[in-house]
């Protein structure tokens, strides 16, 4: 799938997070993080041809779900569980395996990458963590939110992270 899905022209960043990222030796899904590019397009109309904004990454995951090698995830009752603008819930369909997309925006990547890499326990000690010292960690967000005053501390690393929340960056492998 890699071969034929390349994400450098279509996005500012890209990386597989999850499980992978952890170098466990057997994997459930492939996560994906990336912030992509958005161009603006002429969308031909019958009346009144218009320009939008187009997400290059989206055009390109819908492509190839239309062409068949990846296709939407379904739950229990045969309902896709998520094709949104943020996140994308999709199945590799040669190899069956669940292929998870994340975008963000680049002020956001750092707590996006970090969550998606978790491991869930390491997750939820950062979270622990920081409401222990009066902050919300916002993984969808720039930072950390105050509590007491709604402001946003924004991180710009892995390491900074854990260092807010006072706990050590380990290597992603090591996280458990």
């Amino acid at each position: 799938m890699v071969s034929k899905f390349n994400l450098g022209g279509l996005c500012d960043r890209w990386a597989i997070a999850g499980s992978v990222r952890r170098k466990k030796p057997e994997v459930s899904d492939i996560e994906i993080v990336y912030v992509p590019r958005v161009e603006r397009k002429e969308i031909p109309g019958q009346l009144f041809p218009h320009s939008q904004s187009v997400n290059l990454v989206d055009e390109e995951i819908s492509k190839l779900v239309a062409a068949g090698p990846l296709c939407l995830r379904l739950n229990k009752n045969g309902r896709p569980i998520g094709f949104g603008t943020r996140n994308k819930f999709l199945v590799h369909v040669p190899s069956g395996i669940p292929v998870d997309f994340f975008s963000c925006q680049s002020e956001s990547w750092w707590n996006v990458f970090t969550c998606r890499t978790g491991s869930a326990d390491s997750n939820e000690r950062v979270s622990n963590a920081a409401l222990a010292r009066g902050y919300h960690w916002r993984t969808g967000g720039p930072g950390f939110e105050d509590m007491r005053n709604g402001g946003i501390i924004p991180v710009h690393s892995e390491e900074e992270i854990f260092a807010f929340v006072g706990l050590p960056c380990l290597p992603p492998e090591n996280r458990i």
